[in-house]
């Protein structure tokens, strides 16, 4: 008799910078996980024994070279979904505790950054709208001041939705 296998769950709690120059998102394109070959915000996971606050500057500058000098709070976003590796199907549930960088420094920035989960950075324009985790299009949404829709919506962040969907989550306001 052959057992199913229940498929893995795994929880990823991290912090992201959301850093912007004039109408342009600093974001890494991601090397592995869920998000493989994604946008994304610079960010990641909280080491033992460190403030969300370090994490925020440790990562943003192993990931892109550039320094966070200030910021704040900006939101929590919950996002879950699953994925298959190496013919395992795995269910994740990511939080985020996303801040805005007010001000840093980015003559360090390091487009061509090549790390264990960093395939590069680049600064893009907040109204594009593909090949962005949900964290990024949420992010979009918001600095760009266009409506989300309701699965992504404040009240409304737990979706469980495809992540390699076509539909933009978000529309401009007035369309």
């Amino acid at each position: 008799m052959k057992v199913k296998m229940a498929k893995l769950q795994v929880m990823h709690v991290g912090v992201y910078g959301v850093l912007l120059k004039k109408d342009r998102l600093l974001v890494i394109e991601k090397a592995r996980g869920p998000y493989i070959g994604l946008f994304d915000l610079p960010g990641g996971w909280i080491e033992h024994g460190e403030s969300p606050a370090d994490t925020l500057v440790r990562e943003v500058e192993e990931e892109t070279g550039v320094v966070a000098v200030s910021w704040e709070f900006f939101d929590h976003f919950t996002y879950t979904g699953s994925y298959v590796k190496e013919g395992e199907e795995k269910s994740f549930h990511h939080l985020g505790l996303v801040y805005h960088v007010t001000e840093f420094r980015d003559s360090g920035l390091k487009l061509d950054i090549c790390e264990e989960d960093v395939l590069g950075a680049a600064w893009i324009s907040l109204n594009k709208s593909d090949a962005m985790t949900p964290f990024v299009k949420r992010v979009c949404c918001e600095f760009a001041g266009k409506i989300c829709e309701p699965s992504m919506d404040r009240n409304h962040r737990s979706a469980k939705k495809n992540l390699y969907e076509e539909n933009a989550i978000c529309r401009s306001i007035g369309q």
